[in-house]
Parts: structure tokens; sequence; C-alpha cells
């Protein structure tokens, strides 16, 4: 049975003279009827000595179905090989950038854009029609309203499934980036996920692990860069299923060391409530099914459950406060958690290198 990219590799990996010229003219032509004049979309293709590679990913290119007006560029990465020749032969609009890397490539490719939407390529992969990606992007978008303003670069790999995104969202004179990359290869997997406010901080999210089936594992860290510091918040770990998109496992946050000596300086609070403190652990865990909601958030210190908020769709009252039986004491407990002013808590925590503009910018703040 014949595959969508079949004919795609029939020239894939040749020498430039071994392609038809007619192949070539089609080609051309094909791209030429994609390109608009008020494209709603970019697309960028990226080259690095990709000679061999790049008129297949623009064959595929040239047959995308879209209802979406479209601009197809490329940029040229200071290739050594024909690879400027084959954009000039496809008569695609194309850039020279001569800085070396992926990322000045896709600098040049977002900077001379004319689309609100990015999508950025690399030339050694085929592509199959992305239009439903795409159809996601502009949803995702529609939805921030007409008073902002916002630029997405998106990433997808040769089954046009989105891999990444990066977007900048602009409010008057407010601006936020955010990015995520999410990478996989053969059982593992790895995610880069970061929130900038530009001159104030950054909030990252990276790490790995094991993906077998829907089935997922992994450990991430969040940290805080902020006046050139790099300050750990706290350690992320997944452990659940990912069938049909829809995560049933358990989620878990552990405060970093450095954040919880903040949270503790000057409080005066018993030893053993300390070291509760200490070993606390949030875990949001959902075991919901089709029919049937079963969704907790627990708050555990070591072996001592300390408070659990469940939500079931079974129950008389659907809103469930527990509190589980334990060794902890609950009244001295509940007694030093009201001693944690949270202006002080604030107050610590910035001394400790947290940036209050992080709060304030939660908090909504201005």
């Amino acid at each position: 049975m014949s595959k969508w990219y079949d004919k795609y590799l029939s020239i894939y990996g040749k020498s430039f003279d071994e392609i038809p010229d007619s192949l070539l003219d089609e080609i051309k032509s094909k791209l030429a009827q994609q390109q608009s004049d008020e494209p709603l979309v970019s697309i960028v293709v990226i080259a690095y000595n990709e000679e061999k590679r790049l008129a297949a990913c623009l064959w595929s290119l040239s047959e995308l179905q879209t209802t979406y007006p479209i601009e197809i560029l490329g940029v040229n990465n200071n290739s050594k090989d024909r690879t400027e020749q084959v954009y000039q032969r496809l008569g695609l609009p194309y850039f020279n950038e001569s800085k070396q890397s992926p990322g000045f490539a896709r600098q040049c490719g977002l900077e001379n854009a004319r689309g609100k939407y990015h999508f950025c390529i690399d030339a050694d992969s085929i592509y199959r029609d992305f239009q439903e990606s795409l159809r996601e992007a502009v949803k995702e978008d529609d939805l921030l309203g007409s008073d902002v303003n916002a630029v997405m670069v998106v990433y997808v790999d040769g089954t046009g499934e989105v891999k990444g995104r990066d977007i900048r969202i602009t409010a008057g004179d407010e601006t936020v980036k955010i990015r995520y990359i999410n990478a996989e290869k053969g059982s593992k997997f790895g995610t880069d996920f970061r929130v900038e406010i530009p001159d104030e901080f950054t909030i990252t999210v990276t790490g790995g692990g094991t993906k077998r089936d829907d089935y997922i594992k992994g450990t991430l860290d969040a940290k805080v860069i902020a006046d050139g510091e790099t300050r750990k918040i706290a350690t992320i770990e997944i452990d659940g299923n990912t069938k049909d998109n829809d995560f049933v496992g358990d989620i878990s946050f552990i405060p970093s060391e450095e954040l919880l000596d903040g949270v503790l300086a000057n409080a005066d609070l018993p030893s053993e409530i300390q070291d509760l403190v200490r070993g606390v652990k949030l875990t949001l865990s959902n075991h919901s099914t089709k029919d049937h909601l079963d969704m907790a958030l627990s708050l555990s210190s070591g072996s001592d459950e300390l408070l659990t908020l469940q939500l079931k769709s079974s129950t008389a009252d659907p809103l469930d406060l527990t509190v589980p039986s334990s060794s902890v004491d609950v009244e001295t407990w509940a007694n030093s958690i009201s001693q944690l002013n949270l202006m002080a808590l604030i107050g610590n925590l910035q001394e400790a290198g947290i940036p209050m503009s992080l709060f304030s910018s939660l908090a909504g703040i201005s």
C-alpha cells in the first residue's frame, strides 16, 4: 500500500541535478499559487546544507490544502552547498542569514514574515497537511480578544503534529513571552516551558522522563530567573496516563529547600511543624472516567496526610472536604498556619530572592 509521502521520497536525498526539470517546474508553479499578497499565516522553512532534501520538503508544502491565505518563505542559513540555488530555481522568496544557528535562522524568518501566525519548520522533513494544527492555533489566539496583540510561532514535525510554540502577547505596554517545546526519542521525552516578562523575571519548567504508549512518568524543575540569578521553586512529579489527550493520574508539587527557607525565615513555629513544612507535598489527582468524576487535591508531609479536598460526582454532597486521621496534631497545625501572615510570608520570599513582581503579576496587582 502506498503512503502519502512515497512520491516526495522519490526525490528526497537526490542531487539537485537528478530531479527532472518538469517536476521542478511543477513544484515552482504550485508554490507560486500558494502565495498570498495578504497572508494570515507565514510558513518559514529554515535550511542549512539541505540541497538534497529541500526540494522534497517544498514539494510537500506546495500541495498543502488550506482555506487560510498563506505565504511560504525560505531562510538560507549560511549553507555551503547549493541550498540557495534550490530556493532560486523553485522561485521561493528567501532570505540569507549569515549567523550560524537555527535560532538566528528562525529569527530571520520571523522578522521578514508578514502573517499573524508563523509556522517555523525544518527543510529536512516532509510535511503532510497540518490544516488542523493551523485551525487550533487560530482558535487559541481568537480567545485573547481584540485588545490583545499576539504573535505565534508554531513548530511542527513531519506529520504535521505540533511540537512546540513561541507566543508573544502584548497588551498596552505589557508584554509576555511564552514558549514550550516537547521532544520525544524512543521511550524518552523532554519538556521546556517558559514564561517571560521582559526586564522583570522568567519562570521555567524543564525536565523529562519516560513515555510508553499512553503512560507517562517524569520529573520537572520549576525555576525563577530574576536579576541575573536562577532560583529553584519546586519539583514537579508526573505519573499517569494521557489517553485521548486527557490526563489521568497524579501531579505532585514539592517546594524546593530554597523556597522553604524563605517561607520559614523568622517564623516562630514549633520544630515539629517546621519539619512538616519542609516535607510538604501538594498532589492533584485525577482518576475520573467518562461517566464518573473523581478528583482530589491533597496536602501531605512524608507519610502524614494533612488535608484532602475531594470532588466526586457520585456523592450526595459533590464537594467533600476531609482531614484524614494521622499522627499530626491538627489543632497545632492549624494554629501554626494562622501564624504565617501572608504579607510577612511574601516579604520572606522576597528576601530569599523571589521577585515581588512575580506575586504582583499572579495577583493582578499593578
